[in-house]
């Protein structure tokens, strides 16, 4: 996902001075979310499909993958919210969305559409029958417009309608009558809680707030962190709290509560807060990073869209591989070598994939690949 691959919208009150073209930071920052996502699909692979015997109830293991990287989506959401209200928003809103289509939709469209036709193809290998055109189309199409085909592709329609309100939720940030609602909307995530893997209203309502932080944030992002600079301190105590939380949730089996899920509001909080204090050290240690560690962040990061994609389908014989070398006790060591093990081969694969699509494609790779 690069950094234009963050929203837009009509033209909103220029509340802050014109904005700098880059922020180098930011930039950093989307290549350690995209590490986090593959992170936690690899745990969720090794240890739900690639380890067979798991003992169900409480796993110090899937605790700890989780709290390092479940909900990292997040920090996508966070950098499009940063990014729409830096300067984004100051292009017409109609051809934002335009490109919108062309360089998120329309990969993921045919990423889908793939899939789609992978899986029938399957199907029809396995059972001999051939479905009617109209279920397979009707099955592609859903697929399309519901993020469906693999169950890490749901973010992609749900960052489309927050593109397509973004004009909307810029204006209630920077109205101060409308101070009360914009802080609604933060709040709400930790009452309505996202759902699964579904495109549900629940699910926009806890990543739109997500967003809406980032406007905030987004309005004038060097005093934002700034002024997470000043309150690291406090801000570190809110993350350990919140992942004392979870810990005690999963040790308990805290449940739901009507649409709001515990668990998931621990991790609203765990996420931003760990997002401001990796924003605070990456823009202190910009200037000072080793080229190599630089280098590999942007890289990753100009390749994000792409290894977004492709991680998923790739994880599901990656962890079945790595899953045979844990022993049958399935010790925690073993079982976090297994998940290390699937997130360096996944993240290894997707970008080679992706550089080869890139290499083959060139400069229509953004179309086909997002990257």
């Amino acid at each position: 996902m690069n950094v234009e691959t963050s929203l837009s919208g009509q033209k909103a009150p220029d509340t802050a001075k014109p904005p700098s073209p880059y922020l180098d930071y930011l930039d950093l920052f989307r290549g350690v979310a995209i590490l986090f996502v593959v992170m936690i699909h690899s745990g969720n692979a090794v240890l739900l499909r690639g380890v067979s015997g798991l003992e169900e109830g409480y796993s110090s293991v899937r605790t700890l993958v989780h709290i390092a990287s479940h909900d990292a989506t997040v920090y996508f959401a966070l950098i499009s919210g940063i990014l729409y209200a830096y300067r984004l928003h100051r292009k017409p809103h109609g051809p934002f969305l335009r490109s919108r289509v062309e360089f998120v939709w329309l990969p993921f469209a045919l990423v889908s559409t793939g899939l789609t036709i992978l899986f029938l193809a399957q199907d029809y290998l396995r059972t001999g029958l051939v479905p009617p055109t109209t279920d397979a189309v009707g099955e592609i199409a859903f697929n399309v417009f519901m993020g469906e085909a693999w169950n890490t592709l749901w973010y992609i329609p749900v960052i489309m309608i927050l593109y397509v309100i973004s004009p909307v939720l810029l204006r209630i940030v920077t109205q101060k009558s409308l101070f009360v609602l914009a802080l609604v909307l933060m709040i709400l995530p930790l009452f309505i809680s996202r759902t699964d893997t579904e495109v549900t209203p629940a699910m926009v309502t806890f990543f739109g707030g997500v967003y809406v932080v980032g406007l905030v944030i987004g309005r004038d992002p060097n005093a934002s962190v700034e002024l997470f600079s000043r309150r690291k301190y406090e801000v570190a105590a809110l993350a350990l709290l919140a992942a004392a939380a979870i810990i005690f949730i999963d040790i308990t089996g805290v449940g739901e509560f009507g649409p709001m899920i515990p668990r998931e509001s621990a991790f609203y909080v765990l996420r931003l807060s760990l997002a401001a204090l990796m924003l605070v050290a990456l823009m202190k240690t910009s200037a000072s990073m080793s080229q190599t560690t630089k280098g590999f962040l942007k890289k990753v990061a100009a390749y994000s869209f792409g290894i977004y994609f492709l991680h998923g389908p790739l994880l599901r014989p990656i962890a079945k591989l790595v899953g045979q070398f844990v022993p049958e006790s399935n010790p925690a060591w073993a079982l976090l070598l297994a998940v290390i093990a699937a997130f360096l081969i996944a993240l290894a694969v997707s970008y080679l994939v992706v550089a080869a699509i890139k290499l083959v494609t060139g400069s229509y790779s953004k179309y086909v690949i997002g990257s």
